[in-house]
């Protein structure tokens, strides 16, 4: 029972190199614009595991994906950034979970907001970045009024997602210029290969 227990443990949220390796490649604090900035929680979890089935999903658990997230909070100001990087394992692939992220959009689950507007953002690809998306949403709540920034991008065979939320939020060339830094790390499928053998 205790080895099938440590099996669905790993099988979920990875070998620990694995889970360094993948949380390595995530932006830190520093490279956020500005400073106050302090990490409030990250984790791991094998790509495909949450959310819907997905045939690309699958084929990225099969091949012992990571998805890493990590999110900040800033101390100077009611501003908050989270990041996440969804290796799969081929473009393709990339791209249906691209199409999936940008449908679903942005949910606020358990929280108490109000949404007053909201609209597509243009969002240049930048280098290594075949597709992007930008989504920008005006809101009230408890803590007043806000917004939330979305980027998602398809990077080589990755999907890379980032968000700004608060008052104030990171202006679109900052986030755009941090997802182009958070796309410059990105894993290759040859390396989901080595962590199957592993």
């Amino acid at each position: 029972m205790v080895v099938e227990r440590l099996g669905f443990i790993t099988t979920w949220f990875g070998r620990s190199p694995d889970k360094r390796d993948a949380l390595a490649r995530l932006l830190r604090g520093g490279d956020l614009p500005g400073s106050g900035w302090r990490l409030m929680s990250q984790r791991t979890w094998r790509t495909g595991s949450k959310g819907p089935d997905t045939e690309w999903g699958a084929r990225a658990r099969a091949a012992g994906s990571l998805t890493a997230w990590r999110s900040f909070q800033n101390r100077g100001v009611r501003q908050w950034v989270w990041l996440q990087m969804v290796p799969l394992t081929s473009v393709a692939d990339a791209h249906a979970e691209f199409d999936l992220l940008k449908e679903r959009g942005l949910r606020h689950q358990g929280a108490r907001v109000r949404v007053l507007s909201e609209r597509d953002v243009l969002i240049e690809p930048f280098a290594g970045s075949s597709r992007t998306w930008g989504y920008e949403q005006r809101i009230t709540g408890l803590a007043g009024p806000g917004e939330n920034k979305l980027l998602v991008a398809a990077v080589g065979s990755n999907v890379i997602v980032l968000c700004s939320s608060g008052a104030p939020v990171i202006n679109w060339q900052s986030l755009a210029a941090l997802a182009a830094k958070l796309g410059q790390r990105v894993p290759t499928p040859a390396h989901l290969k080595q962590n199957q053998q592993n």
